[in-house]
């Protein structure tokens, strides 16, 4: 068994991608998998201001939900990220 992680940054529930997001959680957890799928819309991360905390600390000074996302992506053995491409 394998640790899936997934995440998804659509905006809109029932996107493309997260259609997409969903079924490949489906089939992972069929095969017998640990997935767990995050969306980006429900969780709070603030944009890098630049500081480079990171760099010397290990993690963003900004406790919102980013360090739990890279903890979880680190302890994972698969990750599958699904995003909307936007084409006008």
């Amino acid at each position: 068994m394998k640790k899936v992680v997934i995440i998804t940054s659509s905006l809109r529930e029932q996107s493309n991608s997260s259609l997409l997001a969903q079924a490949f959680k489906e089939g992972a957890e069929e095969s017998g998998n640990s997935v767990e799928l995050i969306s980006l819309k429900e969780n709070r991360i603030a944009p890098c201001v630049g500081c480079s905390q990171c760099q010397v600390h290990g993690e963003c000074f900004m406790k919102d939900k980013l360090n739990d996302i890279l903890d979880k992506i680190i302890e994972a053995d698969v990750f599958a990220f699904s995003s909307p491409t936007y084409r006008f």
